[in-house]
C-alpha cells in the first residue's frame, strides 16, 4: 500500500496530527446529492479532509460515466498523493491515475470514521440543475 503524501496535501487539523485516528464518532459521509452544487461538496470534503486524517488515504469511487486513462464507473480507490480538488493520484488496484473531484465520490475518510451510506454511494451520480 502506497501513502505517498506531498506538499500540497490539505492538512489535517491539530486534533488529528500524529499517527493516532481522529477521536471524532463515526459517522456517515454525505454524498454530493445532499448538497446544492459542486462547490459546497468540495467545501465538504475538504473539511472532512482536515478534519479526518488529511486526503492520503481517503477512499473514492469514480463516478463519471466517461472512462478517463482506464478508470470506468464504479471502480475504487485510495487517495495515495493529493495536488489539489482538482487533481489527485489514486491507486485503483491494478492502476494509478490522476482524477479530480468532479469525477469521484468520497467513500470513506482517511481516518477511517466517517463512511458514506449505501443510499448516499448509491444516489444519482451528479446533482440535477435547480428549477426556476
Amino acid at each position: 500500500q502506497h501513502k505517498v503524501a506531498t506538499k500540497f496535501a490539505i492538512p489535517m487539523d491539530e486534533n488529528s496530527a500524529g499517527s493516532r485516528p481522529s477521536q471524532a464518532p463515526a459517522g456517515p459521509l454525505l454524498g454530493p446529492m445532499s448538497f446544492s452544487d459542486a462547490k459546497a461538496y468540495t467545501t465538504y470534503v475538504e473539511d472532512v479532509f482536515r478534519k479526518h486524517g488529511g486526503s492520503v488515504g481517503a477512499r473514492v469511487r469514480y463516478i463519471s460515466a466517461t472512462p478517463m486513462s482506464s478508470v470506468k464507473q464504479g471502480m475504487e480507490g485510495k487517495i495515495i498523493e493529493f495536488e489539489d480538488m482538482q487533481s489527485f493520484l489514486v491507486d485503483w488496484g491494478e492502476r494509478q491515475r490522476y482524477v479530480s473531484l468532479a469525477h469521484v465520490i468520497l467513500l470513506e475518510s482517511a481516518d477511517g470514521a466517517l463512511k458514506i451510506s449505501p443510499e448516499e454511494a448509491e444516489a444519482p451520480l451528479a446533482p440535477k440543475a435547480p428549477r426556476r
